[in-house]
C-alpha cells in the first residue's frame, strides 16, 4: 500500500489530473481534498493483467468535495472486470459528492465493490452526482454502501446497488435524512432484493422510489423481496 501524507495542508486533484492506483492500495491524508470537474482517481481493473478494481483510503480534517463530473473518467472509480474494490472516506467536515464515486462489475460475473463514507459535518450527494456499486447478474457479491454522518445526509441522486442479489444500503445522521432514490433491486436469475438501512437522527424524507425487488428465475420461480427499514 502507498500512503499519500500531505499533514494539515489542502490537496486538489485539478482537471485533467489524474492519480492512478489501478489495483493497488493507496492512503490519501490531508487537510481538505478536493477533485476538481476533470479530476480522476484512477482505480479501474479494466485491462487484461488487472482485473479487480483498487482500494482507495481518503481521511481528511476538513471536507471532502467531488465536483461535478464532465465524464465517464473522472471522479473516483474502482470499478473491476472480475470485482470492483474500495472507496473509503473518513472526514472532519462535510463530504459533497456532485461527480462520480463508481465501484461497479464491468462485466456479468464481477461483484459489486464498498463504498463508505463517514463524516463529522454532513454528507451530501447533488443532483446528477453518480452513486454506483453495482455488480453483475451472474457476480457471487453485491456492492454495499455505508454512510455515516454526524450532521445531515442529503442523498440528491439515485445509489445504484442492482446486483444479482440487491446490494446493501446502511444511511445513518444525527441530524435529518433526506433519500431521492435507491435501487437495489436483483438482477440474476431467481435473485433476492437488497437491503436499505436509514437511520434519521431528526427524520427521514424519501423523494423517491427504495427499490429492493426480486428476479425471476428462468423456470418460473421468483427471489425473495429485499428488506427496507426507515
Amino acid at each position: 500500500a502507498r500512503d499519500l501524507d500531505f499533514g494539515a495542508r489542502s490537496v486538489t486533484i485539478t482537471s485533467q489530473g489524474v492519480l492512478r492506483i489501478a489495483d493497488g492500495a493507496v492512503t490519501i491524508e490531508a487537510g481538505t481534498l478536493t477533485i476538481a470537474t476533470g479530476g480522476f482517481i484512477d482505480g479501474r481493473g479494466n485491462q487484461t493483467d488487472r482485473t479487480f478494481g483498487g482500494m482507495i483510503d481518503i481521511t481528511t480534517s476538513g471536507a471532502v468535495t467531488v465536483q461535478i463530473s464532465g465524464t465517464a473518467t473522472d471522479g473516483i472509480n474502482v470499478s473491476g472486470r472480475d470485482g470492483a474494490g474500495t472507496i473509503d472516506i473518513t472526514s472532519g467536515g462535510s463530504v459533497t459528492i456532485a461527480g462520480q464515486l463508481a465501484a461497479d462489475a464491468l462485466t456479468s460475473e464481477g461483484d459489486g465493490g464498498t463504498i463508505r463514507i463517514t463524516a463529522t459535518g454532513n454528507i451530501q450527494s447533488l443532483a446528477k452526482s453518480t452513486l454506483s456499486a453495482r455488480a453483475g447478474r451472474d457476480a457471487g457479491d453485491s456492492g454495499e454502501f455505508d454512510l455515516d454522518a454526524d450532521g445531515r445526509l442529503d442523498l440528491g441522486e439515485a445509489i445504484d446497488l442492482s446486483g444479482p442479489d440487491g446490494g446493501t444500503l446502511n444511511a445513518c445522521a444525527g441530524q435529518d435524512v433526506a433519500v431521492h432514490a435507491v435501487d437495489a433491486d436483483a438482477i440474476g436469475d431467481g435473485g433476492g432484493g437488497g437491503t436499505v438501512n436509514i437511520v434519521g437522527g431528526t427524520s427521514v424524507t424519501t423523494l423517491g422510489a427504495i427499490d429492493a425487488r426480486g428476479s425471476t428465475s428462468v423456470d418460473g420461480f421468483g427471489g425473495c423481496g429485499g428488506g427496507i427499514s426507515i
